[in-house]
């Protein structure tokens, strides 16, 4: 399957990024020659609102007991940036990468189904403060386009319907 609407984006993108007077024809003259298959990363959006604040589902998001109890397996969880976490008894593991107190939260993420050169995915997870409780919305990026079925899978069963 070959996507070339991922390629033309970031032919636009990086055209708009050349110096001016640059030759630009030149530039996509090149890359419309690319024929190689590009893989193209899948990304979503997954949104609920939680009868709890934001404070506390940060909270619990970061703690190995309380994210274990929302996922119903093991989950090892830290509060500091930079440290490695996992989820779902090892299937998941990451760092958390950017850590806002009841605000925000991101993770990188690559599960045990990732191959080698699977770059990791990414995680963020906003919390908002809504009528009875949080909004939250995670943004999943980078996932692999053939890994495409977590958007269904376990984490939206468990985390997000608590």
């Amino acid at each position: 399957m070959q996507n070339h609407g991922i390629l033309w984006t970031f032919i636009a993108v990086a055209a708009q990024a050349l110096p001016r007077g640059a030759n630009v024809a030149a530039f996509i003259t090149v890359f419309s020659h690319f024929e190689e298959e590009v893989p193209v990363p899948y990304n979503f959006t997954l949104a609920a609102n939680i009868p709890a604040s934001p404070q506390e589902i940060y909270d619990a998001w970061l703690d190995s007991v309380a994210h274990s109890a929302m996922t119903g397996s093991e989950a090892r969880m830290s509060d500091a940036i930079g440290d490695a976490v996992s989820a779902f008894d090892g299937y998941i593991s990451g760092r958390n990468l950017e850590l806002v107190p009841g605000e925000r939260i991101v993770q990188s993420w690559r599960t045990a189904e990732f191959a080698e050169d699977h770059a990791d995915s990414l995680i963020t997870v906003t919390l908002e403060d809504a009528d009875g409780g949080a909004l939250l919305t995670l943004v999943h990026t980078n996932v692999p386009d053939e890994l495409t079925s977590y958007e269904q899978g376990a984490g939206r069963n468990t985390i997000l319907n608590q």
